[in-house]
């Protein structure tokens, strides 16, 4: 069995809600949308083009991201997370996102391989999705091998132009080749294809079903989730400049500049080769867990501002209690006394 995806950018036009449902009717089971390229440029209608295929049903969506050689490599990942997590915060918590890295050899910028490739790992090692790296066998042949994870070719043949059904080239084309040591998980067979009644499309090809593709892009995300300890994010609110810590389970505001030194090195032992703090969309921080310590002081420390300090009237109270407990009761029933200071601090009444 063979699946179609739809690989888009805002050269499509605007990519409706209509438009979505008519191209999962025909059969598009995977959208992709470009986020960005460098690490300047914000392309205009993922935003809008990834909704409408989430809203219509599409199983698998994803952003795609052009890296170039003008620009560290760990900017630009700063710059396609902090994107995504302005135009489609859902990312996080949806089950059928996965990355596309868009490695090309442009007339202005020949983009090495090892700029793909490292934008690919980084990618991957901060978000802990499925991420495919577009990169062609005409354009980097063997030169690829560095990298680990699956990839996705392109060749159009004679490019003609028809329904993406009927100007797919087969399974056993020879665009199947393989290439730097490995079998092409997709394949853009076509740059004229005709989806949901719009002409120019780029159309791709899984050969397989839809539950072995779900087990690629949904396996990367639990493995990611559950292996050893959790893997701890951190992120700011747009406009905000205070920082919270958090891993899907629990999240803490981050106090100040020693805590946040600190996280940032567990974020780099936990695989993040460039921890930093990303950017979320106003009310959209529980994808970091439930605040679990939102004091202005976050999370207590021995000596700081977050330790608890009785007052005389306090203790003196706690010390009636005990009394009080002791005075009915024998020395035997220590652990009774025990419970009752207990009971004091916890219910306030002490």
């Amino acid at each position: 069995m063979t699946i179609f995806l739809w690989d888009t950018s805002h050269y499509d036009g605007p990519l409706t809600s209509a438009i979505m449902k008519r191209a999962k009717v025909e059969g598009i089971v995977g959208v992709t949308a470009k986020i960005g390229e460098g690490s300047t440029y914000d392309d205009p209608g993922d935003a809008a083009a990834l909704a409408a295929a989430r809203d219509a049903g599409v199983e698998f969506v994803g952003g795609y991201f052009v890296p170039r050689s003008t620009s560290p490599v760990s900017a630009q990942v700063d710059a396609c997370i902090r994107l995504a997590d302005r135009d489609e915060p859902w990312w996080r918590t949806f089950p059928g996102w996965f990355w596309q890295v868009d490695l090309e050899r442009w007339p202005t910028d020949s983009v090495p391989a090892s700029v793909g490739i490292d934008f690919a790992k980084q990618l991957r090692a901060r978000t802990g999705r499925w991420t495919i790296l577009y990169a062609s066998k005409g354009q980097y042949g063997d030169g690829l091998t560095a990298w680990d994870g699956p990839l996705w070719n392109a060749n159009y043949g004679s490019n003609p132009i028809g329904d993406f059904h009927a100007v797919y080239p087969g399974d056993t084309s020879p665009r199947w080749g393989a290439y730097s040591g490995k079998v092409p998980t997709f394949l853009q067979y076509s740059s004229n294809a005709t989806i949901a009644g719009l002409t120019t499309c780029d159309a791709n090809a899984y050969r397989g079903g839809v539950d072995q593709l779900r087990a690629l892009i949904q396996g990367a995300a639990e493995a990611a989730t559950t292996r050893g300890d959790r893997m701890i994010v951190m992120a700011h609110e747009r406009g905000s400049n205070v920082d919270w810590a958090g891993d899907g389970v629990f999240r803490y505001q981050v106090p100040d500049s020693a805590h946040r030194a600190n996280l940032l090195v567990v974020m780099g032992l936990q695989g993040d080769p460039n921890p930093s703090s990303v950017e979320f969309n106003p009310g959209t921080l529980d994808a970091l867990g439930p605040v679990v310590v939102s004091a202005s002081s976050g999370v207590p420390t021995v000596g700081g501002e977050g330790v608890v300090v009785l007052s005389d009237a306090q203790l003196a109270a706690i010390a009636a209690q005990v009394t009080s407990a002791h005075d009915a009761l024998t020395d035997a029933d220590k652990p009774t006394i025990v419970d009752a200071v207990k009971s004091a601090l916890r219910t306030g009444t002490g």
